[in-house]
């Protein structure tokens, strides 16, 4: 009785774990292809055979393949080394819901794919895949990024989600998030306070805005997202500069260039007359100070800004400019 009891219990157990070992065994299961200037209809043939997937194969896909295998190959190795044999002959495989589609690459784009039937994405496959973008702009990544994909694939910005659609292999699609991570990492910009010595931080500021507009460009945007600013603390001659190490150590080698004295070593003065009239006064200057002075009745530019000596040699180094639009003084500079 007792062996009896053995018996089905074993008999029993051994009907539980049939399905598990045929699994096993399915999955141990391997196959060496090696075929020369064979019909790819009868390649896709053996291949439906070993993977017991269903295939349609368009008909423009024609040709003769050799594929030659030294080791042997599991399941999933022979199918991606299907898509590969594929790839090189110009076509692709698309897998549906019921079949798998085998057509040419160029048509791959329109084709929608489901992976449900693999663990593991095949590393030839081609798949479509959104990648966002958190800190940097998609569309300024699309020309970067174009040459790394397939002459077959798709690669476009969408600004609205500051995301990117790409379609290729698998294994290509991933050495693009790679790289995405690596230019999508968020930039240092910090702030750094620079102290001239000689130069007026007004005219600094315009001179670097005319040096550097792609970082400094007025259209830049609101200046509390702009990634680049320059600001003028005119109180105490001071620049104020936000942006990466690589925007800061540009604008300091500028300002070292620019914060030189000035050739004659003297300074601008506005002087606010009371009661003369500054163009006549200027005319009484002529006499005394000879052709050194020079009269303007431009704008407040003139006074403001300095400028180099009229004629008249060694005998002065300064000029006297009369200003009519200017209402008030200023200090010296």
């Amino acid at each position: 009785m007792y062996n009896h009891k053995t018996n089905l219990l074993r008999t029993l157990l051994f009907i539980l774990l049939l399905p598990m070992l045929s699994v096993a065994h399915a999955q141990d299961e391997t196959w060496r292809l090696n075929l020369k200037d064979a019909d790819i209809r009868a390649f896709v043939t053996q291949v439906a055979d070993i993977t017991g997937y269903s295939f349609v194969v368009d008909p423009r896909v024609k040709g003769k393949v050799t594929v030659l295998s030294s080791a042997p190959m599991n399941k999933n190795e022979i199918y991606d080394l299907f898509l590969a044999v594929l790839n090189v002959h110009g076509f692709t495989a698309i897998p549906g819901e019921e079949v798998i589609k085998v057509i040419q690459q160029v048509d791959a784009k329109q084709s929608a794919e489901i992976l449900d039937r693999f663990d593991v994405t095949p590393s030839e496959q081609l798949i479509t895949r959104v990648i966002q973008i958190d800190n940097a702009n998609a569309l300024e990544l699309v020309p970067i990024l174009r040459p790394l994909v397939a002459k077959y694939g798709h690669l476009a910005g969408v600004a609205a989600a500051n995301a990117l659609i790409v379609s290729d292999h698998s294994s290509n699609i991933q050495r693009i998030e790679q790289i995405v991570r690596e230019l999508d990492s968020p930039s240092k910009y910090e702030v750094e306070v620079i102290q001239l010595e000689e130069a007026w931080v007004g005219d600094m500021v315009k001179l670097l805005q005319e040096l550097a507009p792609d970082e400094l460009r007025s259209s830049g945007g609101d200046a509390a997202t702009r990634k680049y600013s320059l600001t003028a603390d005119e109180r105490s001659n001071r620049l104020i500069l936000r942006g990466d190490e690589t925007f800061r150590e540009k604008m300091r080698g500028l300002i070292r260039q620019l914060d030189q004295p000035s050739a004659t070593g003297g300074t601008t003065k506005v002087i606010r007359l009371r009661h003369a009239d500054a163009k006549s006064l200027t005319e009484i200057l002529k006499g005394v100070m000879g052709e050194v002075v020079r009269e303007s009745s431009g704008g407040s530019g003139s006074s403001a800004g300095g400028g180099s000596p009229a004629g008249g040699g060694r005998s002065g180094n300064f000029t006297v400019f009369a200003d009519e639009g200017l209402e008030c003084s200023g200090g010296s500079r």
